[in-house]
């Protein structure tokens, strides 16, 4: 493990693992370190292994309570992979979609007026098409799946301590 860069304030620092290829169980991360400037973030990060390309869109959403017609057109946006952004408060919604376009999952996201802090994982992996997890040697394969986790899910608990049991949940996956 090697740090290219240290960050000069105080950051919370998400870390990613993932295979390092799809036909290896052996573990690669990705990281990122959250910038504490007051306005909510997003991070997308990519830890699908395979062929299969994806992209991610960030539209706006109608509160889920909301019963009057929109009046204002929905804005649609792409959202890079590795990446970070900064959003304003209110409700989103996050598709994955194909090279054709077609959404292959979808997920709302309600940002907050105070600071935030949330992941978008593309998780997956290729490897192979078999019911068991290791045969002849090679580890099997997943479905490509689209998580957002939002860190003020439970409030009250450290968000360092989220993004440290998010990476721990995606370790224990690799290590099936």
């Amino acid at each position: 493990f090697q740090a290219l860069h240290v960050p000069r304030t105080e950051s919370s620092l998400l870390l990613v693992p993932h295979r390092r290829r799809p036909d290896l169980l052996s573990a690669a991360f990705m990281s990122h370190a959250f910038v504490d400037d007051g306005r909510p973030q997003v991070v997308a990060v990519d830890a699908f292994q395979g062929k299969a390309d994806a992209t991610l869109k960030i539209m706006d959403s109608p509160p889920a309570d909301d019963n009057k017609p929109a009046l204002r057109q929905t804005r649609e946006e792409n959202l890079m992979f590795n990446s970070a952004v900064s959003l304003n408060p209110g409700n989103y919604k996050i598709e994955m979609r194909n090279q054709q376009q077609k959404t292959l999952a979808a997920s709302s996201l309600q940002v907050p007026q105070h600071s935030s802090r949330f992941v978008v994982l593309r998780v997956g992996n290729e490897a192979g098409k078999s019911s068991s997890l290791i045969e002849h040697g090679k580890p099997a394969g997943f479905p490509e799946e689209l998580i957002v986790f939002q860190s003020n899910a439970m409030s009250g608990m450290p968000t360092h301590f989220l993004v440290a049991a998010l990476s721990t949940v995606l370790a224990l996956i690799l290590q099936l």
